[in-house]
């Protein structure tokens, strides 16, 4: 796949997914006013659990279907087997801990926590039909289930908002949608000629967790510490405070993140194929270097549209209970400039092998900002807070872009 190539399937990729979060952005004001903040503070905590857990529950093995030359049966089986252990297991453990967690979350219940649970394992049969279309570069498949997904999603927590569903409807809304996107999926395959086969053989299953082992013992634990380290005010205001806190901040990084996931993440799945053919090339520093600085002007801009609109604009589509938001997300937008522009960087650690050096410095970063908050939390108020945390993760995240940079040009130009 060439540049050009590499800007016709981000296009393709980028307008799906813009598609799909114009559905979710124009669904917010419904929502805002069909749910409490309480509630939808609820859901996000809910939601950000599953965030968490879900790299868990695939050891981040999908990302190793790229890479598969021949048949992916055997990638495909580890995967699923890692996800059904890790799903039990976590329900398990929430049965044996219900107690502490309801006396740090009132509103938790087993519930919640099958819930959680389904939605790990929903995630990883996802995650298998997702980096299969990936690895066929079927880019409009992928595009046309975003925007089916989203639509079938608002349209269910619309639905059960106007049922009078609360924080539940929301939830069971997440699952159903979930459940749907991979029918979806299995219907475009079958419609494409492709078939997603397993192996029951054990030792072909073993053979191949061996072979791509990288994935669980670096890529895994560093998606888990980096979505440990987003999460961690949300679990802080959650035990801290209350739940309507929880609803502000997390909408506003809901309306940080649309925008971030919606460029993002197609970077990161259209760059990644390319960076594995360009590995010795000098063509992956011109990309990087290219896509880099022009996600972090897309990130300025954004931050300026905050600045300058945020305040009346979250008045007049969400209400004025939601008023909070706008500080939150001013806040906010400064680690998601640099957050943004570290898209790029993601997708070369996975294509050179550099899976160690990520998992390193995202634990550093996670200690770094866990003890920040503790030592913050019984000094300044919930908003400085916040701005210094977030003045943190866009430090660190500039100090390990331009680190990587550095490290890629050292390996090609040797």
């Amino acid at each position: 796949m060439k540049i050009a190539s590499a800007r016709s399937s981000f296009i393709t990729m980028f307008s799906g997914t813009l598609v799909a979060q114009i559905i979710a952005i124009a669904v917010l004001p419904l929502l805002t006013r069909l749910y409490t903040p309480e509630q939808i503070g609820v859901q996000n905590l809910f939601i950000t659990t599953i965030n968490i857990l879900m790299p868990l529950a695939t050891l981040s093995y999908p990302m190793a279907i790229v890479l598969v030359k021949d048949k992916q049966d055997g990638i495909n089986s580890t995967i699923l087997l890692s996800t059904v252990i890790v799903s039990i297991l976590s329900f398990l453990l929430t049965l044996v801990f219900l107690d502490e967690i309801q006396m740090a979350f009132t509103y938790w219940s087993i519930c919640l926590s099958l819930s959680v649970s389904i939605c790990m394992l929903l995630y990883g049969i996802q995650q298998i039909n997702e980096y299969t279309f990936l690895k066929l570069e079927e880019f409009k498949v992928i595009s046309r289930i975003a925007i089916e997904n989203s639509l079938y999603l608002n349209v269910l927590k619309v639905a059960m908002g106007l049922l009078g569903g609360g924080y539940l409807g929301l939830i069971v809304s997440t699952v159903i949608a979930m459940l749907i996107k991979i029918l979806r999926q299995s219907y475009y395959l079958k419609k494409k000629f492709i078939r997603v086969q397993y192996t029951k053989d054990i030792a072909e299953v073993k053979k191949v967790a061996r072979e791509y082992q990288s994935f669980p013992k670096y890529r895994c634990p560093q998606s888990l510490i980096n979505t440990l380290s987003i999460s961690i005010p949300v679990y802080y205001i959650a035990i801290y405070y209350d739940a309507d806190l929880v609803g502000y901040y997390t909408l506003a990084l809901t309306l940080l993140t649309l925008p971030v996931n919606l460029i993002g993440n197609n970077v990161t799945s259209v760059l990644y194929p390319i960076l594995v053919r360009y590995k010795k090339s000098k063509n992956a520093l011109v990309l990087l270097r290219k896509y880099c600085l022009s996600l972090m002007f897309v990130g300025f801009f954004i931050t300026f549209v905050i600045y300058a609109f945020g305040d009346v604009a979250i008045v007049y589509f969400f209400g004025k209970e939601w008023s909070m938001v706008y500080t939150f997300a001013l806040l906010l937008s400064i680690q998601s400039i640099f957050q943004l522009s570290n898209r790029p960087i993601v997708s070369a650690i996975t294509a050179f092998d550099y899976q160690k050096d990520m998992l390193i410095f995202e634990m550093g970063s996670f200690f770094i900002k866990f003890v920040a908050l503790l030592v913050l939390i019984n000094l300044l108020e919930l908003e400085d807070v916040i701005r210094i945390y977030s003045i943190l993760g866009a430090t660190l995240y500039l100090i390990f872009s331009i680190y990587v940079y550095y490290m890629i040009k050292r390996e090609v130009e040797d």
